[in-house]
């Protein structure tokens, strides 16, 4: 390596500031993100001990799904990365394109099993009235199981791209809408019908 090459490198200084510049949104992405599981549950704990043990029961075997397929598609951002070093921009393209079809195929799969979610309890020995509860947790859920893979593919593709404050800003959105989707459908404010999994019978 040249001198005149060395020269043109950038400081370690600016490359902390270009590091922590793309890096301090993404971790506040996830802070949000891991806030929006902590109110679920905090909200859902007002609704009683039953609703709060379906829901966690539910939460878990989802996002267990949601944490394998999450796994696969999860290489869209390294591959991208690659390519996109590379200078290969349709190379960039074909990888998120790909990713988004791996994506829907996993989220249709998952959402074809944990339809079945009582059952899957049933066989791990849990409480049927809890088996219930998170069964009709789950199938409220699955339908947004191909969206978040597909988050996870795009959220890659725009990191890549050094935009990462669209995706605070996105989460952000989304931590916001599912706090006051949380408060109308769960309670049953301005019209709309209380939704809660269906109470033990040795509750009532």
């Amino acid at each position: 390596m040249t001198p005149q090459t060395l020269s043109h490198r950038p400081s370690w200084t600016v490359e902390c500031r270009d590091t922590l510049r793309l890096a301090a949104p993404m971790a506040l992405t996830q802070l949000v993100q891991f806030s929006m599981h902590l109110t679920d549950t905090l909200m859902i704990g007002r609704l009683g001990k039953d609703a709060l043990a379906a829901g966690g029961l539910g939460s878990t075997i989802f996002f267990v799904a949601v944490i394998f397929c999450l796994g696969v598609v999860a290489s869209v951002a390294p591959l991208a990365a690659q390519a996109h070093g590379a200078r290969k921009a349709r190379m960039v393209r074909r990888t998120v394109r790909q990713g988004l079809w791996v994506a829907t195929l996993l989220g249709a799969i998952s959402i074809a099993v944990l339809w079945h979610t009582e059952l899957l309890l049933g066989w791990l020995g849990q409480d049927p009235a809890n088996g219930s509860g998170a069964q009709s947790y789950v199938r409220a859920a699955v339908w947004g199981m191909i969206p978040i893979l597909w988050n996870v593919a795009l959220r890659g593709f725009i990191s890549v791209m050094g935009r990462p404050n669209v995706l605070l800003a996105v989460m952000i959105g989304g931590f916001c809408l599912n706090i006051l989707g949380n408060y109308v459908l769960m309670f049953g404010h301005w019209g709309f019908p209380r939704l809660e999994p269906p109470r033990s019978p040795m509750s009532r």
